[in-house]
């Protein structure tokens, strides 16, 4: 696999989010677990504390039985007959969580969950059949559970995946925007060719408006496709300065004029192409990924974020363009200056251990020395900085 980076491969899977704290989670760290009925709540005053009063309905640990009653401290509003999950430490005295709001059904999908200590595949099975159920918490949490696992965990039950339900679930108007770029993830791992078009039908629809989601559905068509689709990609967002229309002519405006690509799909293009560095595998080869993102240095609002990943890519073959970004009009700005540094520098470091010093050096060693050279005569101390700072964490 290659060098990690938007996220390594023993993070969360990339486009979910996770919540931190799942129901599975609090399930295993509580000592109590109830399904209770909300009956009253008193704000108390200076004689009496305030307190809510509960009726057990489930339990799923601790020593309350269906049927007590519960009188917690503090004063929680709700509604008669309305439930929610109740949790707390064990001990004399338990600390009680903060109650939530919780139906019959949530409470059901709690208590059959595998648990963090199932098979990881056997948790992600349980949560795919809840990933769009009607129940908001249920589904929520679902979708959360997928974002605290690897990619490669997710990638191992790709031929579980619901294909066709992932289809119709991309699109769907009524799902979740926030859900659309890992729906596109999943559908490029199981996918079949035809599936391309459903991603292609999101991707390419030629609009100007910030798209949630947009570069996971572009990272499974990249999934799906390969070389294909990451060609389409630069044809469409990496490189034309206009929205390429259906006759190849740029879509234009109400006045005629052309529509600039947004800054927003351009991004996503690059999200897609890092994407597909990290967790891509052999679908796209090394240097054709290289290449993609290299066309981004067009973009001076991208730049340092792009030599930043070309330097950690050991992607010397883009070093004289690079180098040429130093004086050039709208790169001319510290934070460009030192990415562009901090690449010459990665690359004179990056010296193999049998290589000699002197006429023997690899090339780019030897061209990243001449170039820091040249901006160290102009600018000494910025080089100086980079240097200490560099040389400061190995």
């Amino acid at each position: 696999m290659h060098a990690a980076l938007l996220l390594t491969a023993a993070l969360a899977c990339p486009f979910c989010e996770a919540p931190g704290l799942t129901l599975s989670d609090q399930l295993a760290e509580s000592d109590i677990v109830i399904l209770g009925e909300w009956l009253e709540a008193d704000r108390g005053g200076d004689a009496s504390p305030a307190f809510t009063r509960y009726l057990v309905k489930k339990s799923l640990k601790g020593p309350y039985m269906p049927g007590k009653k519960l009188k917690l401290r503090g004063y929680q509003s709700g509604e008669l007959g309305e439930t929610l999950l109740l949790t707390a430490g064990g001990g004399e005295f338990p600390e009680w969580d903060l109650p939530v709001p919780i139906s019959a059904d949530g409470f059901a999908y709690l208590k059959n969950n595998p648990g963090p200590d199932s098979p990881p595949e056997d948790r992600l099975r349980y949560y795919l059949k809840h990933l769009q159920h009607p129940d908001d918490l249920v589904a929520s949490d679902a979708y959360g559970e997928f974002g605290n696992v690897p990619f490669e965990e997710v990638e191992a039950i790709k031929d579980e995946l619901p294909r066709e339900k992932l289809a119709v679930w991309i699109l769907d108007p009524e799902t979740d925007p926030s859900r659309l770029a890992f729906y596109g993830m999943l559908l490029g791992l199981c996918g079949e060719p035809g599936d391309a078009d459903i991603l292609r039908a999101k991707i390419f629809e030629g609009t100007d408006e910030f798209r949630i989601g947009i570069d996971g559905l572009m990272s499974g068509l990249l999934l799906l496709t390969g070389e294909e689709g990451l060609k389409e990609l630069e044809d469409a967002k990496l490189r034309p300065k206009y929205i390429p229309g259906p006759n190849g002519e740029p879509l234009t405006d109400e006045n005629g004029e052309p529509i600039p690509v947004p800054f927003s799909e351009v991004y996503a293009a690059m999200q897609a192409v890092r994407f597909m560095w990290t967790y891509g595998g052999d679908r796209i080869p090394a240097e054709r990924l290289k290449e993609a993102l290299r066309l981004q240095l067009a973009y001076s609002d991208l730049a340092e974020v792009v030599i930043a990943d070309l330097s950690r890519w050991k992607d010397w073959a883009a070093m004289e363009r690079i180098a040429g970004l130093y004086t050039k009009e709208g790169y001319d700005v510290p934070a460009v200056k030192r990415a562009i540094i901090s690449y010459l520098l990665e690359a004179e470091r990056d010296v193999p251990e049998d290589a000699a010093e002197g006429p023997s050096e690899p090339p780019h060693v030897v061209a990243a020395k001449k170039h820091l050279a040249a901006i160290e005569a102009e600018d000494p101390e910025l080089v100086k900085r980079a240097r200490d700072t560099l040389y400061s964490v190995f």
